[in-house]
């Protein structure tokens, strides 16, 4: 069978999402016939330069005006694609996630998450009619999937649970982590703290300054450390693209003086994530969000203690080799971080390398070997078409 990877244009500020689709587009076409031997070909549906700059655009704008009506968007986006799918005579297409047009060929589809059912009181999720579009969105896309591709169990109970998906059509392939960090091919090889202005130890936080990703109790858990740890207290290194919120943030960190300790760098590139994640006392990851998020596989796969959310379906993927906390409690974040800070080197080090392990496991090529599986398991039924 012949699988069409959909990719529109994308920037890095959208985060891990971006990291994970560019992986693909780098490997799919490759590792497909790879891993089918010859059985199976994908290729990627992608429109790229002005003429993809312009969908982009127009997706945004239509998306916009969807949500004002309660329609779907693109009807632009959705020609463009047949025409791109008759072409290149393919038989299944594999949509990610919010990247999906309505298509007459059987699909597949990963879903990141669903928060806006489990969590809908987050504004990013409900403000605006964004709860609406999502719903109508996810409720069209995700019952008419073939399969459905979450990167947990708990994901994955998810889809079933909220749109009553077949047992048999929500399959789980945990997300990779990014082949540049495993390779720890960075472009920081020396010490990085001098070019942001850092002294001493410091925590790293990368995530978009949304509300979910949870800064307020972070910032009440590091103004607790202070007033415990006094001058051995470690720095705070905030990093990710501003949706609108950063103000908040800012007044935050100014009323609880603690500007000598935590610093916002705006959106960095992927390799001077890893360069401060690399060289960071810990990564900490207190977001609301999850399970699946890509920056805990970056750190492991850079050798650093990852303290994670305790969210629903964390311990069950990560097992040992993170260190869980109540994101909702600052004291129960504050506990994490003294208790990176006093592991023994052997203790670190245990953390440290089942962590690295768990990176190593989840690869690209055990993602899209995943996906050949479903193509495998998919292809008896398309034969009955032709």
């Amino acid at each position: 069978m012949k699988l069409g990877l959909f990719l529109p244009p994308d920037v890095p500020e959208t985060g891990g999402g971006f990291t994970f689709r560019e992986e693909l587009a780098a490997n799919v076409v490759r590792l497909v016939a790879e891993f089918s031997r010859g059985e199976h070909q994908a290729v990627l549906l992608r429109l790229s330069g002005k003429r993809g700059e312009r969908l982009l655009s127009d997706k945004l704008k239509a998306m916009s005006a969807a949500i004002a009506r309660r329609l779907r968007p693109g009807k632009k986006v959705l020609s463009l694609l047949e025409h791109q799918i008759d072409c290149s005579e393919v038989d299944v297409v594999w949509f990610i996630d919010s990247h999906f047009h309505e298509t007459d060929l059987p699909y597949f589809l990963t879903v990141f998450d669903l928060q806006h059912r489990l969590q809908p009181w987050f504004p990013e999720v409900s403000r605006n009619g964004v709860w609406g579009y999502r719903e109508e969105f996810y409720a069209s896309a995700i019952k008419r999937a073939s399969y459905v591709v979450s990167g947990s169990i708990q994901g994955s109970e998810e889809v079933k649970t909220f749109y009553c998906v077949p047992e048999f059509r929500s399959h789980v392939i945990p997300l990779p982590t990014p082949a540049s960090a495993l390779s720890g091919g960075f472009k920081y090889q020396g010490d990085i703290r001098p070019y942001y202005g850092l002294t001493g130890k410091y925590f790293y936080y990368p995530a978009q300054i949304w509300p979910h990703k949870n800064h307020r109790t972070l910032l009440s858990a590091w103004k607790l450390l202070k007033d415990e740890l006094g001058s051995k207290c470690p720095m705070l290194v905030l990093s990710g693209a501003e949706k609108g919120y950063q103000s908040n943030i800012s007044k935050v960190i100014d009323d609880m003086e603690l500007a000598n300790l935590c610093k916002y760098i705006g959106f960095v590139e992927a390799e001077e994530v890893y360069g401060l994640l690399s060289q960071a006392e810990g990564l900490v990851f207190p977001t609301l969000f999850g399970p699946d998020n890509i920056p805990p596989l970056e750190a492991m796969a850079l050798k650093t203690p990852v303290i994670v959310s305790d969210l629903s379906g964390c311990r069950q993927m990560y097992g040992d080799a993170a260190i869980y906390v109540d994101s909702l409690s600052p004291e129960d974040i504050a506990r994490g971080v003294r208790f990176v800070m006093e592991l023994s080197s052997g203790e670190r080090e245990e953390l440290i390398t089942s962590g690295f392990e768990y990176a190593k496991s989840c690869t690209i090529n055990t993602y899209i070997e995943g996906m050949v599986q479903l193509l495998d398991r998919f292809e008896p039924y398309k034969r009955c078409w032709g």
